[in-house]
């Protein structure tokens, strides 16, 4: 797996790609007016990628889109518009205002986070084997993962951040690099799921999303996470 995570430059310099293991399954959906039920994929404040996992559908661009997001007990009502269509995914702009601003948060909070979280590295939380060299797979669904590879010796030798569409990276001897995602591809195999991610690269994250980072980092649970690894991160993310 190791020359797949190596990075592809644009001509440019702006543009690096990822691949990343991915879990197939989210546990957070929307349910449209229609009855409809979707998969979330991914999520932000300012929007959604949903996927209807059993076929199509029959929403087109500029439709509006219409229901309630859910999440292991929790629920968000959301009005949006339909941006971009495939055969099984759609891309959701919210109509956002003050209060679902609010209500997003609080949807989102960090205990929320938290309480939903997978660690998906300890045994029988996938099905299959992990890729080599990854020690720490943290994931909840949409809003957040965290990955931590090491070197053979066990040393950290890479931490990446996947938060609401934003990617932070550190590499060991490195500096932190941030990013925006601005394209996905699921790759399936005959043993794995993984994504490869394109990367705009750049100053992206703000004071207040550190913030959260270094509130949800603290309150991992111990058993998810050694200690050196938390150490590390809540360096990073100072």
């Amino acid at each position: 797996m190791e020359k797949v995570f190596n990075l592809i430059k644009n001509d440019d310099g702006n543009v690096e790609r990822r691949v990343f293991p991915r879990f197939p399954i989210s546990t957070m959906t929307f349910k449209s007016g229609s009855d409809s039920v979707f998969e979330v994929v991914d999520i932000s404040s300012t929007g959604m990628q949903i996927r209807k996992r059993d076929g199509g559908h029959t929403f087109k661009p500029s439709d509006k889109c219409v229901g309630e997001i859910h999440w292991k007990g929790s629920s968000l009502e959301c009005d949006g518009e339909v941006k971009w269509i495939g055969t099984s995914r759609l891309g959701v702009s919210f109509i956002c205002n003050e209060k679902f601003d609010e209500e997003f948060l609080t949807f989102l909070s960090v205990d929320n986070v938290i309480a939903r979280m997978k660690p998906l590295h300890l045994s029988g939380s996938i099905g299959g084997d992990l890729p080599r060299d990854l020690s720490c797979w943290l994931q909840s669904d949409g809003p957040l993962e965290i990955f931590v590879w090491c070197h053979r010796n066990g040393e950290v030798s890479k931490v990446q951040i996947i938060f609401f569409r934003k990617i932070l990276e550190w590499v060991d001897g490195g500096d932190v690099t941030e990013g925006r995602i601005i394209d996905d591809r699921n790759k399936e195999t005959p043993l794995t799921l993984e994504s490869e991610l394109t990367i705009g690269i750049g100053n992206v994250f703000n004071k207040s999303e550190y913030q959260y980072l270094n509130s949800f980092v603290k309150k991992i649970p111990e058993h998810f996470i050694k200690d050196e690894y938390r150490e590390l991160i809540l360096r990073i993310i100072s």
